[in-house]
């Protein structure tokens, strides 16, 4: 008779109706700045201009409403020059 696993019976309903922590976790600090390493991913994340604050361990902490406020700040236009009234000069 062969042993089977038992299958996680509803694992991934569970994780959906888990309460949502004011804090990313880890993998998703990693996922948004595409990167491991802490001291890259505190770069990449004041780069972006997103918020966050290091814990005492050197990780970096990122709210959730900082990355709402993030996607919800339009994009600035580029500066480009006005050609017109150069060649008006």
């Amino acid at each position: 008779m062969s042993k089977t696993r038992p299958e996680k019976v509803g694992f991934e309903d569970a994780e959906s109706h888990r309460e949502m922590s004011t804090w990313l976790t880890p993998s998703e600090v990693a996922e948004l700045t595409e990167c491991s390493r802490r001291s890259t991913q505190c770069a990449r994340l004041a780069k972006m201009g997103i918020s966050f604050r290091e814990n005492f361990a050197g990780r970096p902490l990122v709210e959730r409403s900082a990355i709402v406020r993030h996607r919800e700040r339009p994009e600035r236009a580029r500066d480009l020059p006005n050609w017109n009234a150069m060649d008006a000069a």
